[in-house]
């Protein structure tokens, strides 16, 4: 649920670009908001140096992995946990399917969704007969975007409800991972949906879409996160973090290929090879994600 929050108030940025032009069509010029903004972005400064802790934050100890007993009992092998454990390779941990899996679900749905949104403007000139239609169009967006605020806790409520039911697992993979499968389905079939719903060539569906966009992007940009301080431990997180952004970045760079693509074919074409791909991707995703729960 805490990182579902954190990614909300993520979420709540794509609210600036429109205050910006609120605050410009007002009077206000882009200069003074850009001072103002990069102002509000050195509070995070302060934040980092006084607020933050300076050492890693060791995950809690649960009742299963300390055990029953007495007290004396249970405070003695409390002790004997909390004594620095040797970590695993990070090496190995990030060739590990789990993480891998993971880094290609990211990408590949990251992807879809920046290319949507890069192509936002000239699709809605190509189905909208006016600039000032368009605007209003782009207007909504930025509104329904900020209801992330909302969704991306939704999406870490259902981590959270998962958790208390594998909570009695056995495995300890599976008792850390399966809480991620369900949400990591939710992510994949909107995405699959969204491709569907992009097909239909009209205004009134675009609302639609970024209905669902917000969505997906709950859920990536929480489970991105999510999984990650789930299954692996702190030590590491902000490499493989690290690791996952600069990969989805280079990725990224595809959009360029995507657009070269549809300035050639149409941007109308685009939508249904790209589903195309979704439901090869989602074969792939659910075969490799089988594997890995048996292995739990």
């Amino acid at each position: 649920m805490f990182i579902g929050l954190l990614v909300g108030g993520f979420d709540l940025s794509a609210g600036t670009a429109q205050a910006i032009k609120v605050g410009f069509e007002n009077g206000i010029s882009r200069r003074t908001s850009f001072v103002l903004l990069g102002l509000c972005q050195l509070l995070t400064l302060v934040s980092t140096y006084f607020f933050l802790p300076k050492h890693f934050i060791k995950k809690p100890l649960d009742a299963d992995t300390i055990g029953t007993g007495s007290l004396q009992e249970c405070i003695e092998r409390s002790r004997e946990l909390k004594k620095p454990e040797k970590l695993p390779p990070l090496r190995s941990l990030i060739l590990s399917p789990t993480y891998l899996l993971h880094l290609y679900w990211t990408a590949v749905l990251q992807l879809r969704y920046m290319f949507i949104m890069s192509s936002l403007n000239v699709t809605l000139q190509n189905l909208l007969p006016s600039k000032q239609e368009v605007s209003q169009y782009t207007n909504i967006t930025a509104y329904i975007l900020l209801f992330g605020a909302v969704t991306s806790p939704m999406a870490g409520a259902i981590i959270d409800s998962n958790e208390k039911r594998f909570r009695g697992s056995l495995s300890p993979l599976r008792r850390k991972l399966m809480p991620t499968v369900l949400p990591l389905a939710f992510g994949t079939t909107f995405g699959i949906a969204l491709s569907a719903v992009i097909l239909a060539e009209t205004a009134a569906m675009v609302c639609l879409v970024f209905i669902m966009m917000v969505i997906m992007r709950s859920f990536i940009y929480t489970l991105l996160s999510g999984l990650l301080l789930a299954v692996y431990p702190n030590e590491y997180y902000g490499f493989m973090l690290g690791i996952i952004l600069m990969v989805c970045g280079a990725v990224n760079l595809l959009q360029s290929a995507l657009f070269a693509w549809a300035s050639a074919v149409g941007f109308e074409q685009v939508p249904f090879y790209s589903q195309q791909f979704c439901f090869v991707f989602t074969g792939i995703l659910i075969k490799s994600a089988l594997r890995e729960i048996k292995k739990c």
